[in-house]
């Protein structure tokens, strides 16, 4: 039998949640026995994939300015020609953002190559704030016509992108796997009621989407009713700022930044030395630290997104992110009673949603229905 083909195309100048989920698609098909190939900016794809899937470096990435190459020709051109010569039965096209990977859907449309975009976010620039929004709202009205098919990584994205997408475009829904290489701890989770709080916050310094401009408005709200210290576990174009923040406030002291950390040192970090996750981010598909700090059994407090409709995340452990009154609130009502209860009852849903049997099945049902859908678009 002929080896089930598709091909990966993701062209973000940086290896981040997106990217890390899309490597776990394209090495489960192959384990599943698909012949996988990919299209990629950076080099970190070849870093965590196994020889067998075959990748091609792209010479420019998503934020790259202009159409063209160094050499003169056309990045979309370029693209398509590498389409064509891999010759997949479907194209993925990795996007992390509506407007990302653009250049992914116009080569494998102009090739005649069934493409699906795996996006995670289903909000509009205008939602997000972020700027111009309303001409790329418009752009993007345009793009989200352009993939015959969608994979989204959880039904609230769903609900989210089918107010753009057209009937015809089918939305499939495959959720991040939990799948971590260490054990969780034993016993049950436990939250300090009193004494200092070591809190960690994880992801890019990014304070546009992952806030951590809270943070030193955070600690002074703090001040004088508990002690904190809060480690920042990440690096991103918002360094410096954060930095600047944090000399101005004279809390060196209080707010750590630690750079990132590769797993054999983050995990020891974050069971031994950290009492809280902090998670207030401004949007999120589905934040990947909070799979892993559920795995860690840590107590967390999480911005009030609407990905949360879809988990039975109590009250008590949601917040506004823009109000660090409100978050300083929530951490000291954790210390006075902390439902071990609702946290054990959203570990075993997020497990038994997330874990990788329930991964493994769902690729394979998707992807299966995909070529499906791919042989009947090519005939």
């Amino acid at each position: 039998m002929t080896a089930k083909r598709v091909l990966f195309y993701n062209d973000s100048e940086v290896f981040g949640g997106h990217e890390i989920m899309t490597v776990r698609f394209m090495a489960g098909l192959a384990d599943l026995g698909w012949q996988v190939g990919g299209l990629h900016h950076t080099p970190a794809f070849r870093e965590h994939l196994p020889e067998s899937v075959a990748l091609t470096p792209l010479p420019f990435h998503t934020k790259t300015k202009g159409l063209c190459m160094a050499d003169g020709g056309w990045q979309v051109s370029h693209a398509r020609r590498l389409m064509e010569a891999a010759a997949p039965d479907l194209v993925v096209v990795a996007q992390g953002y509506a407007e990302s990977g653009v250049r992914g859907l116009l080569a494998a449309r102009a090739a005649g190559l069934p493409c699906v975009s795996y996006i995670p976010f289903g909000n509009n620039n205008t939602e997000l704030n972020n700027r111009f929004a309303l001409p790329r709202d418009l752009l993007c009205k345009l793009i989200y016509r352009l993939p015959g098919a969608y994979i989204t990584i959880s039904p609230h994205q769903a609900r989210l992108l089918a107010r753009f997408t057209r009937r015809d475009q089918a939305i499939h829904v495959i959720g991040n796997p939990a799948d971590f290489d260490f054990a969780p701890p034993e016993g049950d989770v436990v939250f300090p009621g009193e004494g200092p709080l070591d809190i960690a916050v994880v992801g890019r310094l990014v304070f546009k989407q992952k806030n951590q401009g809270v943070l030193v408005p955070l600690v002074q709200a703090l001040a004088g009713r508990r002690e904190v210290r809060i480690h920042v576990v990440g690096d991103g174009p918002d360094r410096d700022r954060l930095e600047g923040e944090i000399r101005a406030a004279g809390m060196e002291d209080r707010i750590l930044l630690h750079g990132w950390m590769q797993k054999p040192q983050l995990v020891p970090f974050l069971t031994e030395q950290v009492d809280l996750m902090l998670i207030p981010s401004l949007y999120e598909g589905l934040p990947l630290i909070l799979l892993e700090t559920l795995h860690l059994n840590k107590p967390f407090l999480i911005s009030d997104l609407g990905l949360l409709e879809d988990y039975p995340v109590p009250s008590p452990w949601r917040f506004d992110p823009r109000q660090p009154g409100q978050i300083a609130e929530r951490i000291l009502a954790l210390g006075r009673d902390f439902d071990t209860a609702a946290y054990r009852h959203l570990r075993d849903e997020v497990n038994a949603r997330h874990g990788m049997d329930r991964f493994r099945a769902d690729l394979s049902r998707v992807f299966d229905g995909l070529h499906d859908w791919a042989g009947h678009q090519r005939s």
